[in-house]
């Protein structure tokens, strides 16, 4: 993410507000939320806390924010879709 130009993000502290994205930050002036997956699988059991993930990334996405979910098989596509906020 630090290649990413006209960016910055934060990464929160684990176990801090709960349901609150992983990473959040600003690409090119747009407010951006990632929530890192180890895995597909982690994502889809139900969780209150996948639960409230799942509502804070909409919320974002509902105000013209960006909001991902991002998993290891996924990463790189996220990244290009982010490069496209700079361009």
């Amino acid at each position: 993410m630090k290649a990413i130009p006209k960016s910055y993000f934060f990464i929160k502290e684990a176990g801090s507000i709960r349901g609150i994205a992983d990473i959040l930050g600003c690409v090119n002036g747009t407010f951006v939320a990632l929530e890192v997956k180890k895995s597909l699988e982690e994502s889809k059991k139900y969780s209150p806390r996948n639960a409230l993930q799942d509502k804070f990334l909409a919320d974002i996405n509902k105000v013209k924010g960006i909001a991902y979910k991002i998993y290891p098989e996924s990463e790189q596509e996220i990244l290009d879709k982010l490069w496209t906020l700079v361009l």
